[in-house]
């Protein structure tokens, strides 16, 4: 299909509906640019746009599923999309692979298999998916990430984290607010845990957890077949009130388990 331009000034909304694709997402000024390939037909892809009365610009990107067809052996799209950063981005995959570079208001993926890898998130993520993994760079709202196979990687996440995966490693630079990291089997490193509270449970798997600094804490940690050690200095002294605290809760049932004061540069 040929490019698609339009002029956006306010909020812009894009949902996605595709069954095998490559998605490659980046930031723009003012306008919403779609180029659209690999499709073998026109009527396989259909674009619908509008623009609501406060300004908001709707962007819908709908592919044809064919009854029958086997979309593992399909040939899929690519899809370049340039946005303002302000966008909110809804796709809905059954292969997809995600790839936004730059800013972007806030992302919702769900698909069967596949990849995302987010740079700058400035609200709320949220990825289904069976095999695949997820890496983004800076979360401004709340994580949530829910596989069966894959890992996962966040470097900032500001609002909280509600992270699950069978099997996958989770790896999170620092995190604040209510959190929760579930895991049957695979590692879980958290280099700077904020004020709010953090419960990671493991079935099989080592857990290491940093405290940010200035963060006074209160543990409950159990493991049936692995050493806890802990080298946060023990005061002597309940923590102020008015101090920032985490509640940090960890269990495991294979697994080691480590807590420690974070790096200044992890926090």
């Amino acid at each position: 299909m040929n490019p698609l331009t339009i002029p956006a000034n306010g909020q812009v909304r894009v949902e996605i509906n595709v069954a095998v694709a490559d998605v490659r997402v980046t930031e723009s000024h003012d306008t919403v640019a779609l180029h659209i390939t690999g499709e073998k037909d026109p009527d396989d892809v259909t674009v619908d746009t509008s623009t609501d009365a406060d300004g908001t610009v709707r962007l819908t990107v709908t592919e044809k599923r064919r009854r029958g067809v086997v979309w593992a052996r399909r040939r899929g799209l690519t899809i370049e999309l340039a946005t303002p950063p302000s966008t909110s981005l809804t796709i809905d995959g059954a292969a997809t692979d995600v790839r936004s570079t730059g800013t972007i208001g806030s992302v919702h993926c769900s698909t069967a298999v596949g990849d995302t890898r987010l740079d700058h998130v400035m609200g709320d993520v949220r990825v289904k998916g069976a095999t695949g993994d997820v890496h983004v760079a800076v979360v401004g709202g709340g994580l949530n990430v829910h596989l069966v196979s894959g890992d996962v990687t966040a470097g900032d996440v500001a609002a909280g984290a509600q992270l699950r995966t069978a099997s996958g490693k989770v790896t999170v630079g620092s995190i604040r607010g209510i959190s929760a990291v579930n895991s049957v089997s695979g590692d879980v490193r958290v280099a700077s845990a904020g004020a709010g509270s953090l419960a990671v449970q493991v079935l099989s798997g080592d857990v290491t957890v940093g405290i940010a600094p200035g963060v006074g804490s209160a543990l409950d940690i159990s493991t049936l077949s692995g050493r806890t050690t802990s080298d946060l200095p023990v005061t002597g002294s309940p923590t102020h009130p008015d101090s920032p605290r985490l509640d940090l809760t960890v269990s495991t049932v294979n697994g080691d388990v480590r807590i420690h004061p974070a790096a200044k540069e992890a926090a």
